[in-house]
């Protein structure tokens, strides 16, 4: 704030207006420009009760500051209750709202269009001022608008789920000849289905049944008992059934939720599902077009036999490769993977027809000259085509002679993107087992760390983990990627029920800064020393101890770490040490390491080479103890791997 504004501001305080009038015509007289003296005499009218000789004066400066004085003229009207008219003063200052707006209209414009009850205009100016001038907008203002935005979307979709039922004739009804016939169409691994399950976080996911799909149990689907979902690959990898996802991109998701995009996508949608419907026809391949029940939609293609997955796939990315996508939709390809690599199931799609546990909502089946929801489910599955092998054969050799429409070229084909889905995995507790063999680099850091040794024993022997152990492991797994993420859900399943979306919670969790055996100790104190830790390291000065070393991964920080090799009482790191340190403070700035200190370490290499050996030995003997079929180093237990992307929308 400038003196002049504080100066006026504490005379109109004090109930000196003349003094305050005067000050200000005093400071226009001297610069007629000046634009805070200008909004002080604004103000000073405003005081007086004269909010339209103060509209008339912003009105006659604006050839001057033309932007900010229009600002102040829109803020004020709306102030009054007159937001049109703040808006036609904007409209006229820098045209309609837009990514070009002047930052200085953003706030008037937010102010103004929700004032007249444009929530969606309101989210987008402030979506714009938190790009181009952030600060303007506070976050507790954003969050309001996106809020009261989703749930007016929210509302707007549940209606149109409504509206969508009722299209549904008495036909409709759940029956065991449409169970039936569901059943027979959509055929996917013989021995194992899915089913949606809320977890004690309130979200929803898959979780596997070890049993063959039954016409009954799809019947409980079609009633909304449960919902079902099916691996599209059997055990030799093949498939019957082609499924498309065509769904918003997850970056474009909130535009879509809080309505700000909701109509161009849903245009968008709709142009791409017309287009594939149109591309795989002229191919020989028809489609069957399903909403989803949220807001996307599944495109199946349906085989008379099994052939390789990779021969779906190919055909299916020949096609997609020859279209564009809008912005912000993308299409997930399901089987999403050639073959089953003896690590899990594949992925799996929601059986049509069910209520979605989440939104209450139902799949239905379009029509596909026109998108909208076909009123017997029955007579719609009973004129399915599925193609014979001959006549899939014939789709290949109609794309591989490129009979189809050319692909575009130029800056639309280069800006198409067809991103993989970003689900987490959700891996079913009950598959998990202790493995019966562990990668090289995770073997080598269970066996080299007391105290995640202690841990691993523990869950092996189907004790539950403590809060603060589940932690510890989460962050000593986490950094070893897959292999470490399937060993954490591993453990956690060991000791009874568990819940999948916690686990995933507690890795997506884990930061990027690799935990220091330091922290591990502090987290572990309740142990209360019993863990004796003797890991010695030679580290650089910008290292630091952690027990991911033995899996080679030597973190580095900024801070400066002692030089040298720890001595004895320093560098062991017991359960209530202080970490890897070398010897006196004047040798190691130095960087010399006296004789008696490397005889010392040669000798305690020598116990820890015995302490492994005995460890490795005890280890061995578990394992042969508890090994048995089921492992997840067969195929029965690579279930813990299952999950992956879900075309659940």
């Amino acid at each position: 704030m400038s003196s002049l504004s504080a100066t006026v501001n504490r005379l109109i305080f004090e109930g000196n207006l003349e003094a305050a009038e005067r000050l200000v015509d005093e400071a226009l007289a001297r610069s007629p420009a000046d634009l805070e003296a200008h909004r002080s005499k604004v103000r000073l009218l405003l005081v007086r009760n004269q909010p339209e000789d103060a509209l008339r004066y912003l009105e006659a400066l604006e050839g001057q500051e033309p932007l900010p004085l229009a600002a102040a003229r829109a803020g004020l009207l709306v102030t009054l209750g007159r937001a049109p008219e703040a808006i036609a003063v904007l409209e006229k200052a820098a045209g309609p709202l837009g990514p070009s707006t002047p930052a200085v209209l953003l706030e008037p414009w937010l102010e103004a269009l929700e004032a007249v009850g444009d929530l969606q205009g309101a989210l987008t100016a402030a979506r714009l001022a938190e790009t181009t001038a952030p600060g303007t907008v506070s976050l507790a203002t954003l969050q309001r608008l996106q809020q009261q935005a989703v749930s007016r979307t929210q509302r707007r979709v549940a209606l149109s789920a409504l509206l969508d039922e009722y299209a549904l004739a008495g036909e409709g009804r759940p029956t065991p000849e449409l169970a039936a016939r569901l059943f027979a169409l959509f055929r996917g691994k013989e021995d194992a289905y899915a089913r949606q399950t809320r977890f004690r976080t309130g979200s929803y996911g898959y979780v596997p049944v070890h049993e063959p799909l039954r016409p009954e149990i799809v019947l409980g689907h079609l009633e909304g008992r449960e919902t079902l979902g099916i691996y599209l690959l059997d055990h030799a990898s093949e498939t019957r059934l082609l499924c498309l996802d065509v769904d918003v991109a997850k970056a474009h998701l909130p535009a879509y939720l809080d309505g700000t995009r909701t109509e161009e996508l849903d245009t968008g949608l709709r142009q791409v599902v017309r287009t594939l419907l149109d591309r795989f026809a002229a191919a020989g391949w028809p489609l069957y077009p399903e909403k989803s029940g949220q807001k996307g939609y599944h495109l199946w293609g349906f085989l008379a036999a099994a052939v390789p997955a990779r021969h779906v796939r190919a055909v299916a990315q020949a096609v997609i490769g020859s279209i564009a996508l809008p912005v912000g939709v993308q299409i997930d390809l399901f089987p999403a993977q050639d073959r089953l690599t003896g690590k899990g199931f594949g992925n799996l799609v929601k059986l049509p027809l069910g209520i979605h546990q989440a939104t209450g909502g139902r799949s239905l089946f379009l029509v596909p000259s026109t998108l909208e929801p076909h009123p017997d489910p029955g007579a719609y599955l009973q004129q399915v085509v599925a193609l014979s092998t001959d006549e899939f054969r014939q789709v290949i050799g109609r794309l591989a002679l490129d009979r189809l429409p050319a692909a575009p070229t130029g800056p639309a084909a280069r800006a198409r993107i067809i991103p993989l889905p970003t689900q987490p995995r959700v891996l079913p507790p009950a598959a998990a087992r202790f493995p019966a063999e562990l990668p090289e680099r995770l073997d080598q850091m269970v066996r080299s760390c007391a105290l995640l040794f202690h841990l691993v024993a523990k869950a092996r022997e189907g004790q539950p983990l403590a809060e603060a152990e589940a932690h510890v492991l989460a962050y000593l797994l986490k950094p070893l990627g897959e292999d470490g993420e399937i060993f954490f859900h591993q453990l956690m399943g060991l000791g009874g029920a568990y819940d999948p979306d916690w686990g995933l919670a507690k890795l997506n969790a884990v930061g990027p800064t690799i935990i220091s055996c330091h922290k591990v100790r502090q987290r572990l104190a309740h142990l209360g020393g019993s863990i004796a830790c003797r890991c010695e390291f030679h580290l650089s000065p910008k290292q630091y101890a952690s027990p991911l070393i033995h899996a080679g991964i030597i973190p580095e920080c900024e801070a400066k770490v002692p030089f040298g090799i720890p001595s004895a009482g320093q560098g062991s790191e017991s359960a209530g040490g202080g970490g890897t340190v070398a010897g006196e403070p004047a040798r190691r700035a130095m960087g010399v390491v006296p004789t008696d200190l490397i005889a010392a370490q040669e000798a305690r290499v020598e116990r820890e080479k015995r302490r492994l050996d005995s460890l490795r030995r005890w280890l061995e003997e578990v394992k042969q103890r508890g090994a048995g079929p089921g492992s997840p180093g067969s195929e029965e237990g690579e279930g813990v791997r299952h999950g992956g992307r879900s075309a659940e929308r």
